[in-house]
């Protein structure tokens, strides 16, 4: 099978090196690569440093630099363009030698682009699916337009999400703003599964170790490093560590969270920057660490997947956008109350306010009573639901 992978002009992934750190939707496309170079012939249309050392895996760059490259160049804020892919789409490609295309980029020109590269090379058995790794809130005022043009391309496009919250969302809005539902269906956020048949992973779960707990992503508001950092130093009876992607706009927000200056010896938060996936899963897995995610706008939360690979239970905040709070709810209740709801797969804290060094102690020493989290169910949840797996292509395509 031939498939096009769509890359956002946002960052260049190292596709296969696995050294550096990835936003949600860079690992997607470095995980999805991984997973199938071996089976399918695989084309990547990205930006300029794009850099890959894969096998059957074609790697097309558009004339576009990132905008981490850009920003570093001229010292100010650089917009993401699509011009070059654009260019790539309408000159260089025909649609036609392609069984899937896998768009990332979710942008006006980019599948408008693709629809007519479809129509004009009578592709018709093509499938092209776009796919939006964010929420109808997180992409701004512009939202209602958005669906607008999406309505005018759902004879050739097919456009999806990562979970069902996040196509229940779209549609709610598109059937206020154009009167029909605009996305066909969901995914399911994959990563790519490096647990298979490893040595180090037992099923019990050590309660009684340094316990510690974990946030990643890049630091950026929506992320709401800043209750973290206010919860983790308040905490003794824990260790916090964060690892941290420090994209050049997200230098503003390190500045005002003041970082530095919670991260003392008297501090027992660590920040972590810009190391890459391999060391972070390292000290995730040999910690036994319980990833904790503040985030407000979380569509389907990389980090907390792969956590749940090595069977390690979450914490999670019962936001109206956070994705992950099904991953918890689908584990097996072992507790529940107004504060927090303990389950096989982690414990879910009833709102933003009720993260708080006092409720974590509770709900952790509740769990800790009740032997709760089930490492191998977390194991199984996730090689089922969460992981590029052989029934992944053949699901797109009963999309």
């Amino acid at each position: 099978m031939k498939i096009l992978l769509i890359a956002q002009s946002f960052m260049a992934p190292k596709i296969g090196s696995g050294k550096n750190n990835y936003g949600g939707t860079e690992a997607f496309i470095n995980n999805f690569c991984i997973a199938y170079h071996r089976y399918h012939s695989i084309t990547v249309l990205g930006t300029d440093d794009i850099e890959c050392d894969l096998e059957n895996v074609t790697v097309i760059r558009s004339g576009n630099y990132s905008r981490a490259y850009l920003e570093k160049q001229s010292g100010t804020k650089a917009r993401c363009n699509n011009g070059g892919i654009v260019a790539k789409i309408n000159q260089v490609i025909n649609l036609g030698d392609y069984d899937i295309v896998i768009d990332n980029t979710t942008n006006k020109v980019v599948c408008q682009s693709l629809s007519k590269n479809k129509v004009k090379n009578n592709s018709h058995r093509t499938r092209i699916f776009s796919i939006a790794h964010s929420r109808p809130s997180y992409a701004g005022r512009g939202v209602d337009e958005t669906v607008k043009w999406m309505s005018e391309l759902t004879k050739t496009i097919d456009f999806i999400s990562v979970t069902k919250e996040s196509v229940d969302e779209w549609n709610k809005l598109s059937n206020k703003v154009v009167g029909k539902p605009v996305f066909k269906g969901y995914t399911g956020l994959r990563v790519l599964d490096k647990n298979v048949g490893h040595a180090e992973f037992s099923y019990s779960y050590d309660y009684y170790s340094n316990q510690h707990f974990v946030i990643v992503g890049r630091i950026d508001p929506v992320k709401n490093f800043g209750q973290f950092n206010q919860f983790a130093v308040k905490n003794p009876r824990f260790n916090f560590s964060a690892w941290a992607l420090l994209i050049p706009c997200g230098q503003k927000c390190y500045d005002e969270l003041r970082i530095d200056k919670l991260t003392g010896p008297e501090s027992n938060l660590k920040y972590y920057l810009n190391k890459s996936i391999n060391e972070k899963e390292l000290f995730i897995r040999t910690n036994n660490a319980i990833t904790c995610s503040t985030s407000i706008s979380e569509n389907g939360g990389t980090t907390c997947i792969e956590s749940m690979m090595w069977g390690l239970p979450i914490v999670v905040v019962n936001h109206r956008e956070n994705g992950c709070r099904k991953y918890v709810l689908d584990g097996e209740v072992k507790f529940k109350n107004e504060q927090f709801t303990i389950t096989s797969h982690g414990i879910l804290l009833e709102n933003l306010g009720g993260l708080t060094a006092a409720n974590l102690g509770i709900a952790y020493d509740k769990a800790k009573e009740l032997e709760a989290f089930d490492r191998k169910a977390i194991r199984e949840y996730f090689k089922e639901n969460l992981c590029f797996n052989e029934n992944f292509i053949s699901q797109l395509y009963g999309i």
